[in-house]
C-alpha cells in the first residue's frame, strides 16, 4: 500500500511539473513581438514610404537598429547622417535638381529599447515628389536592420531590402 500512494505521488509530481511547462511557454507566446514592413508606392505624390508594423501578441523592444547605404553601416538613430546620405544618392542621381526644394525626404529612428507596441506602426522613410525611375536607382542600395526582443529576451531580426521595390518599379515601366 505504501508503494502505491509513492507511485501517485512521483505521477501527481510529473504532471504538475509537465502542466507547469506548458503553461510557461504559453505564456512566451503570448508576448512575442512580430515585426513586418510594408513598402508602398504613391502614385498620386510619387512618393514611397518604408513602414514597420508590430503584428505580435507582445512589444517589441528594439536592441539595434542601423541603416546601411551602399554597404556603409550608418547608425540608425543618426537622422541627420542618414538623411544627408539619402540626399547624397539623390542628387547624384538628379543633376541639376535641388533636393531640398523639389523633392521631400522624411527618416524617423527607432533607438535602442525603445518600443514598438502591438498594433502599432512606425513610418521609417517616406519620399515625396520624386520621378519613380530616379527612387528606383537611388534605394536600390539602401537596407534596413532591426534586431529587436520579446520580454523574454528571445532575439529577432527584420531586414528591409529597398532593392525589392527598386526591382518592383523598373519592371512597372
Amino acid at each position: 500500500m505504501e508503494y502505491i500512494s509513492i507511485f501517485i505521488s512521483v505521477v501527481a509530481v510529473f504532471f504538475t511539473y509537465r502542466g507547469l511547462s506548458k503553461m510557461k511557454e504559453h505564456n512566451r507566446k503570448s508576448v512575442k513581438p512580430l515585426l513586418q514592413h510594408r513598402k508602398s508606392i504613391h502614385n498620386l505624390d510619387n512618393g514611397f514610404d518604408v513602414k514597420i508594423y508590430n503584428k505580435g501578441l507582445g512589444p517589441a523592444i528594439i536592441t539595434e537598429f542601423y541603416v546601411k547605404i551602399n554597404d556603409e553601416k550608418i547608425d540608425g538613430k543618426n537622422s541627420i547622417e542618414i538623411q544627408n546620405k539619402i540626399k547624397k544618392e539623390l542628387e547624384e542621381n538628379i543633376k541639376g535638381l535641388d533636393i531640398d526644394k523639389s523633392v521631400k525626404l522624411e527618416y524617423s529612428a527607432l533607438s535602442d529599447n525603445s518600443a514598438l507596441e502591438i498594433g502599432e506602426s512606425f513610418c521609417l522613410i517616406r519620399i515625396m515628389d520624386i520621378d519613380l525611375d530616379v527612387l528606383a536607382k537611388v534605394i536600390e542600395n539602401i537596407s534596413i536592420y532591426c534586431t529587436y526582443e520579446s520580454f523574454y529576451n528571445e532575439e529577432q531580426e527584420i531586414t528591409i531590402d529597398l532593392n525589392t521595390i527598386s526591382e518592383a518599379i523598373r519592371d512597372a515601366h
